[in-house]
């Protein structure tokens, strides 16, 4: 009978431009900024790396994608860090909530997809663009 490893991986990650990578290795992912009366972080930024969201209750500067991703499934909000942490440990043991999870998440970053398709479309009646 071989031994259960029970041990779990934290990745802290605080850089610029590297989040992706950050988000595509992880089960979860806790925005530490929504923690504080700071406000929080880009969450379909991960959502789009199909990793799903805890977040705290500070979330004025991403109010919208926020309550869009709570509706979506894609993102959870809690109160502390204490809470975050007890969920992130349940939701990395449930295998078969975590799909779930998951393809939440992808859902969600996909209906954000094209905005700057979305943009020039709009602008397209405001410029009169020429051919080289």
């Amino acid at each position: 009978m071989a031994a259960q490893d029970n041990s779990q991986t934290v990745w802290l990650g605080d850089t610029l431009g590297e989040m992706p990578y950050y988000f595509g290795l992880a089960d979860v992912a806790l925005l530490g900024g929504s923690f504080e009366k700071l406000g929080g972080q880009n969450l379909i930024e991960a959502a789009a790396c199909a990793c799903p969201v805890i977040m705290g209750p500070h979330t004025f500067n991403f109010m919208e994608a926020a309550k869009g991703a709570l509706q979506a499934g894609a993102a959870q909000r809690v109160e502390d860090m204490t809470q975050a942490i007890a969920t992130a440990l349940h939701w990395t043991e449930d295998k078969e909530g975590s799909e779930d999870r998951v393809l939440d998440s992808e859902r969600f970053a996909r209906s954000h997809r094209g905005a700057a398709q979305r943009s020039v479309e709009a602008l397209r009646a405001w410029l009169t663009l020429k051919a080289p």
